[in-house]
């Protein structure tokens, strides 16, 4: 069973026996929550796919449009070999040069396995609907929903997935949602066309069972 950030929470007040939160205020415990999923992350990291295209004859990729990145893993270019072709990289700020032999072309392709915070939704209605009387075409990456609970914030590298379509999708910028609806704009893009009022489910954590109860255990003991 996955755990909304409600959930969660009451469950690290019931191992810390502080159900009243008379001794960690809420503010505590989002503070420990917040810290516990980087921390976690370490161990067992959320792994996210981030495609970046090159410029003619340059190695070098700029990575600082990547949301909440602690480490990159792995590099892939060019893509969909068999084998894989991962290639060895070093990074610098906000730039990852590619250590290979040879200079690419325009608007190739790389993959970047990027390691980053495990996540927690803060929602509570985790349903929504395809928000578009025409649909939307297959390749789509912004869609609108509705159908919502009434406000909140869809955090990036929240994953969802859509009634009818395989795969997963997963936010490429925070959505804010008002009178319960938001455009999302995630990676990959639609791999088939929708219609209007098809559900979209979100997810509620990145977290499996047995890391929910890991989770829970190392927040209680680092508050």
């Amino acid at each position: 069973m996955a755990y909304t950030l409600a959930t969660i929470t009451d469950r690290i007040e019931q191992e810390l026996q502080d159900t009243s939160n008379a001794v960690f205020v809420a503010a505590e415990l989002t503070q420990g929550i917040e810290d516990g999923l980087v921390e976690i992350a370490r161990y067992r990291p959320y792994i996210a796919l981030h495609e970046l295209a090159t410029a003619v004859d340059d190695k070098d990729l700029d990575i600082q449009g990547i949301a909440n990145l602690l480490r990159i893993s792995e590099l892939e270019y060019k893509i969909d070999q068999t084998p894989r072709a991962f290639r060895n990289f070093e990074r610098r700020g906000n730039t990852l040069s590619m250590l290979i032999d040879f200079n690419p072309a325009a608007s190739e392709e790389v993959y970047l396995y990027c390691e980053k915070p495990h996540r927690i939704t803060n929602l509570t209605d985790l349903a929504g609907a395809i928000d578009l009387g025409a649909g939307y075409a297959a390749g789509a990456t912004t869609i609108h929903i509705d159908a919502l609970q009434a406000t909140g914030t869809i955090k990036a590298d929240v994953e969802f997935t859509i009634t009818g379509l395989t795969g997963v999708y997963r936010l490429t910028t925070d959505a804010t949602i008002a009178t319960n609806e938001c455009d999302i704009s995630f990676y990959p893009g639609l791999s088939a066309a929708v219609v209007d009022n098809v559900v979209v489910t979100i997810e509620t954590s990145s977290l499996d069972p047995e890391l929910e109860r890991l989770f829970v255990l190392l927040v209680a003991a680092n508050l």
